[in-house]
């Protein structure tokens, strides 16, 4: 029997990698779990696991830089801009706070009140002019969805690679690149394995045969 159908035991050792993935990882252990069903090394179940993360991956993520990014966009001018409003209302509060406080005692405000008022709302507006002008630029990753799609997954990947064994403390921690090479290496040395077996029986029986002639 070739080692691709042969029955893997469905425990830790067995399981895929991508099992640990915030957010998809769930799914991919059912989709880990009912694959180990069909007797499939784990080389292989990694392997399409990989594959369907992959697709799906791709379109995900092209849908939100080649759309969701571009419309967000052009949607937060408004609110982040409210925003701002609000922080200007609660950094005028003091200023608001010193100045009734001094007309209730006939006194004259201190320069330095009116300074630091102009500051607040010259500081405001300059950063909701930022906001109204920076915020529509990223529209332009729309332009480029396939190729920004294809860099952000890479790196994406290469970071969850890298970090995989962060924290860590067993020492025979591998990331999920070594992990999936070193499967894939058991796998096909057991191929082989099996392949040589073959031709050797093979021969044995050819050599009965001739015996027995």
């Amino acid at each position: 029997m070739s080692t691709l159908s042969d029955s893997p035991v469905p425990d830790a050792s067995t399981m895929s990698p991508l099992t640990d993935l915030p957010v998809v990882g769930p799914a991919v252990g059912w989709v880990d779990a009912a694959l180990n069903d069909f007797g499939w090394a784990p080389a292989v179940n990694q392997l399409i696991e990989l594959v369907l993360l992959a697709v799906g991956g791709y379109h995900a993520a092209r849908w939100i830089i080649g759309r969701a990014v571009p419309w967000l966009a052009g949607f937060l001018v408004g609110p982040v801009n409210g925003l701002v409003d609000g922080m200007r209302a609660v950094c005028l509060l003091p200023d608001l706070a010193v100045a009734r406080t001094a007309r209730l005692t006939n006194a004259r405000p201190p320069a330095l009140l009116y300074s630091y008022g102009n500051a607040v709302l010259n500081a405001a507006d300059h950063v909701q002019s930022a906001v109204r002008k920076g915020l529509p630029t990223l529209a332009v990753i729309g332009r480029w969805p396939g190729r920004l799609t294809c860099v952000t997954l890479v790196l994406a990947f290469a970071y969850w690679n890298a970090a995989y064994c962060t924290g860590v403390e067993s020492r025979r921690c591998e990331s999920p690149t070594a992990q999936w090479v070193g499967s894939a290496k058991s796998l096909l040395e057991a191929e082989e394995d099996a392949g040589e077996q073959g031709e050797n029986k093979a021969g044995n029986d050819k050599g009965k045969s001739r015996e027995k002639g």
